[in-house]
């Protein structure tokens, strides 16, 4: 007789078992600190104190993104792919750790402090039951401190009775003059009295003009976007605003000025003006537009590099940066999404009709480059434009080959000769180019044609002004073409620069 074979199909640890991870556990352990929003009950529930939730989710993404960045090289057997594994191994098991970073100096029990110990070493005690006594000692603090936010809200509301009770008194005894079996007094403690004569002082002090120099600085757009200009930090406008206020005759105890407040505002202009910048936008007439992007490694502090991606949008009267935008890597699938993202936020994907981009693996691959993956993510084909300077380079690259011959490494041996002999050349002795070939009726046209328009590029009316190299390129154009420069027969040449064939 047959078996019936149409049953469910078996599951093995090893089909489960995830690469560099291991199982999946169904629920965090509630007796011992994980180290894999219940992490943070755990934790709470040890009494120790833990740091901020966003630096909890700053550290968790950070390890994420270390996993997939040596995930992407697991079939690699070298040494360095090893070592970054077995570093990972290690560091996986303290993610979760994520106590205060003082969190030994904090903790004022020895047993707690032994439990932190442990947790991060063999891991052998265990949380037992409640702590009894702990809990009703915190429990009569927390009563202590509930009736003594009482007794304030008691005193203050005595406080703020007696004081509309003198001030009634006065206002009736000036209207009861000519009464007198109806004139009487009350009787006001000192100490009231003290404190009714500080409100009024206070309120006769508010009913002239005060100064709001804190208060106007720091509901200031125009504050904000200075600072980020300049790149001033929350801390040293802090001190900043404060001299700035005392020297403005404002008494600073009586104002709400810190690290966080001015980091808090200055979160509500950037989004405030990002907003506003990106309806402008929005608003205008809807052009065709190409989409340009190139990405660089920067320092991102002085211990880690990362991937930014500047995108740029261009059209008729238009040139718009939408973002320079922090990527994961550099990898045509990275670029293509974060442009899309960046298109849909500004509701511009409808209207981009080409791509600007360099020459590079990333952008040009025909499966994974940028370029074909933003077309799927568009979902239409585009107009490829790649950099003219890149391709320039290309065949400027191919006419030097031509004439001074291949070149055996990734050093141009002449060009690195050169800049070793700079020097020992006197730079105040050179003369524009002596060729009987110049002579050529060709050429001479050619001459009277580059000349005006080189010039033109230099002159203050020019609606583009050439800078760094390119400057440095028309005037050594014009030197060799003898044309005289405005430089009272002294002209400064830079020393040389990069030799390599990248550039």
């Amino acid at each position: 007789m047959a078996s019936n074979s149409n049953c469910g199909a078996l599951t093995t640890r090893s089909m489960t078992n995830i690469w560099l991870i291991g199982q999946l556990q169904s629920e965090l352990p509630v007796n011992v600190l994980p180290t894999t929003d219940k992490v943070m009950d755990v934790w709470n529930k040890a009494r120790i104190p833990t740091t901020y939730h966003t630096h909890v989710v700053e550290k968790v993404k950070s390890v994420v993104d270390d996993y997939k960045l040596i995930k992407k090289n697991k079939n690699r057997q070298s040494e360095a792919q090893r070592a970054r594994e077995k570093e990972f191994e290690e560091k996986k098991h303290m993610m979760f750790d994520i106590a205060h970073q003082h969190a030994m100096q904090l903790i004022r029990i020895q047993e707690d402090i032994e439990f932190l110990e442990d947790q991060r070493g063999s891991r052998r005690m265990q949380m037992s039951g409640i702590d009894k006594d702990l809990t009703k000692k915190e429990e009569r603090t927390e009563q202590r401190k509930c009736k003594e936010e009482e007794r304030k809200e008691r005193e203050q509301e005595r406080m703020t009775e007696s004081t509309s009770l003198h001030l009634s008194s006065s206002d009736d005894s000036d209207s009861e003059q000519q009464d007198t079996e109806d004139n009487y007094e009350i009787e006001i403690p000192v100490y009231y009295k003290k404190q009714i004569s500080e409100v009024e002082d206070s309120l006769s002090s508010s009913a002239s003009k005060k100064t709001r120099t804190v208060q106007d600085m720091l509901s200031s757009p125009d504050v904000a976007s200075a600072l980020d200009r300049i790149n001033l930090s929350e801390r040293k406008f802090t001190v900043l605003a404060a001299a700035i206020a005392q020297a403005s005759g404002q008494d600073i105890r009586d104002t709400s000025l810190s690290r966080s407040t001015v980091h808090r505002k200055r979160q509500q202009h950037r989004s405030t003006i990002d907003s506003s910048i990106r309806q402008q936008f929005q608003d205008r007439d809807r052009n065709p537009l190409l989409v340009h992007w190139d990405g660089k490694i920067m320092n991102d502090d002085p211990h880690s590099r990362t991937d930014r991606l500047a995108v740029v949008v261009t059209g008729c009267n238009v040139e718009k940066i939408l973002k320079i935008v922090k990527i994961a890597s550099s990898t045509g699938q990275a670029q293509a999404n974060a442009i899309f993202q960046l298109l849909k936020l500004w509701d511009v994907s409808e209207d981009i009709i080409g791509m600007c981009f360099d020459t590079t693996a990333a952008n040009t691959g025909t499966s994974s480059g940028a370029c074909v993956l933003l077309e799927k993510l568009l979902h239409r084909n585009l107009l490829h434009f790649a950099c003219r300077h890149h391709v320039h380079e290309l065949i400027i690259g191919e006419v030097f080959t031509v004439l001074f011959g291949p070149s055996r490494g990734p050093n141009i041996g002449m060009l690195e000769r050169f800049r070793a002999y700079w020097p020992n050349i006197n730079q105040s002795n050179h003369k524009p180019l002596d060729d009987d070939r110049m002579n050529h009726s060709l050429l001479q046209m050619m001459r009277s044609d580059i000349v005006p328009s080189l010039t033109c590029f230099l002159s203050a009316d020019s609606s583009y002004i050439p800078r760094e190299d390119y400057k440095e390129l028309v005037e050594l154009c014009l030197l060799v073409l003898s044309y005289p420069m405005q430089t009272d027969g002294k002209y400064h040449f830079r020393v040389p620069g990069a030799y390599h064939m990248a550039r």
